[in-house]
């Protein structure tokens, strides 16, 4: 009993799963319980058998359903790393990978402030 109740417990996890696309302009779509889907670059046809022997293929056309859109964050004109990129960076901004990337490029000397004590200042 002890055993099926531990697989049962291991196997929950993967059964609450769910599916996500990933589309190439940065939108997503959340894939619905028992819903069919199918990922292909390529065009995709449906078979109809008739009973005369005849067969009839019907294109079926890509979803446009998406869960969200991708928006392109605004370019701020700044090159990363460069001395107004570091003047300008939020440090307020909760940690992230440029929070990481103005530690190791903007504040060399771990102070947690941008000047001219660090060795990459051109004010």
């Amino acid at each position: 009993m002890f055993r099926i109740l531990f697989l049962a417990l291991l196997a929950s996890p993967l059964a609450l799963a769910q599916i996500y696309i990933d589309y190439p302009d940065g939108s997503t779509y959340t894939v619905k319980e028992h819903e069919r889907v199918f990922v292909t670059p390529a065009d995709v046809y449906m078979k109809s058998s008739y009973q005369d022997g005849g067969v009839y293929f019907q294109r079926i056309h890509p979803s446009t359903k998406r869960d969200s859109s991708y928006v392109a964050p605004v370019s701020e004109g700044y090159q990363v790393g460069s001395h107004e990129w570091c003047l300008n960076f939020d440090t307020a901004s909760p940690y992230s990978f440029e929070t990481a990337t103005w530690g190791r490029l903007c504040d060399t000397n771990n102070d947690g402030v941008y000047d001219k004590a660090d060795s990459g200042w051109n004010g």
